[in-house]
């Protein structure tokens, strides 16, 4: 789930760093350690977020989820 929303999330980024370089000439862009460090911190918060509902999901009681 992280791969897929990141990938829109990184084109439609990388599409405003473009459009705010052009409006402001200033020199901003999606760098190569700037797309892996977001990524990195998109697969932690799934893995984190993932964790937390099987945590929960243990904790539930059976004859309350039917």
């Amino acid at each position: 789930m992280a791969i897929l929303g990141y990938i829109p999330g990184f084109l439609i980024s990388s599409g405003v760093y473009n459009v705010a370089r052009k409006m402001t000439l200033l020199p901003i862009g999606m760098t190569q350690s700037r797309s892996w460090f977001v990524f990195s911190l998109t697969l932690g918060m799934c893995f984190m977020a993932g964790m937390i509902a099987i945590r929960k999901l243990n904790d539930a009681d059976p004859a309350d989820i039917f």
